[in-house]
């Protein structure tokens, strides 16, 4: 009997040790949890454009009652809106809207001319405010001549925060380093991103631009090659 009781008692460890306990996340081949959620079609483009500032999934795509989607994320919320068929994503201070001319940046409390505004909200005009620039890189020799260009336009990643730090978009500069981004008024810190990881050269140089309405502020962007 008491070898039975032995038998029985070690066959019960087992299962239990085998058995995933409800409540708790299984794991995958690598020992890490498996994802509880997934960004899928706009909200996967958007959040693809601007990783950093819509962080990760916290649940999965769902529809409200007024037939809207909306998915929370560790930074704010997505939304595909029935009323205009506009997928955005809002940090309850921005607004990012992937719009008919691509994705745009506005203030929470304002809409773009050609979105649904039911609330009356205040209307900002697209492609009036915000920043344009040219990035390059330089110097190109380790000594620079008059009348002799020492640098040159580069196509770049720029990476672009508020005053508070917040990440607001990465634009890519053109082949002739040309960018221009719609952005609402206020103070920015551009930050060109390494071009080689790992390497110290070219250096980046941060800049701060301050935005007001109805202008685009002119800045200049630029990599330290470190020639001298």
């Amino acid at each position: 009997m008491a070898a039975l009781f032995v038998l029985v008692s070690s066959v019960i460890a087992l299962v239990v040790a085998v058995t995933p306990l409800a409540g708790v996340a299984q794991m995958g081949g690598s020992g890490a949890a498996l994802p509880p959620c997934h960004f899928q079609l706009g909200f996967a483009t958007l959040q693809a454009l601007i990783p950093a500032a819509v962080g990760d999934c916290l649940d999965d795509e769902a529809y409200s009652a007024n037939g809207d989607s909306l998915q929370h994320t560790s930074n704010g919320l997505l939304v595909w809106r029935k009323s205009d068929n506009f997928t955005a994503f809002t940090d309850g201070y921005y607004t990012w809207v992937n719009g008919p001319t691509g994705l745009q940046v506005r203030l929470n409390n304002t809409r773009f001319v050609w979105e649904a505004n039911p609330a009356g909200l205040p209307v900002v005009a697209s492609g009036i405010t915000g920043i344009e620039g040219l990035v390059t890189l330089g110097p190109t020799t380790p000594v620079c001549r008059v009348g002799v260009p020492c640098s040159r336009p580069i196509s770049a990643p720029i990476a672009i925060t508020d005053a508070a730090g917040r990440a607001i978009i990465t634009v890519i500069s053109g082949a002739d380093g040309h960018f221009r981004m719609d952005l609402p008024p206020g103070v920015y810190t551009l930050t060109p991103l390494p071009l080689q990881s790992g390497s110290v050269y070219p250096h980046p140089v941060p800049t701060t631009a301050a935005v007001t309405a109805g202008v685009y502020t002119s800045v200049a962007v630029t990599y330290d090659t470190g020639l001298r």
